[in-house]
């Protein structure tokens, strides 16, 4: 039973410390390099992320340049 309450609370940290994301992520392939409006998907999608100029994170989607689709 402790090794079970345990697990759950590692487990409630862990969501914790992921979902409070700071600037310590740079290095990760979200990281924007300087002077970059975007910053390309790291997953090979033509979805594009608005680079945080404040501490070079992406965030904010947006379509990439030249794939926007056309309505009529």
């Amino acid at each position: 039973m402790i090794s079970y309450q345990f697990l759950v609370f590692s487990l409630l940290i862990g969501v914790t410390v992921a979902s409070g994301a700071t600037c310590d992520d740079r290095g990760t392939p979200q990281y924007c390099q300087d002077n970059k409006e975007f910053c390309d998907d790291p997953f090979g999608s033509d979805t594009r992320y608005y680079c945080k100029k404040t501490c070079g994170l992406c965030s904010g989607s947006t379509t990439a340049p030249g794939s926007k689709f056309l309505l009529i």
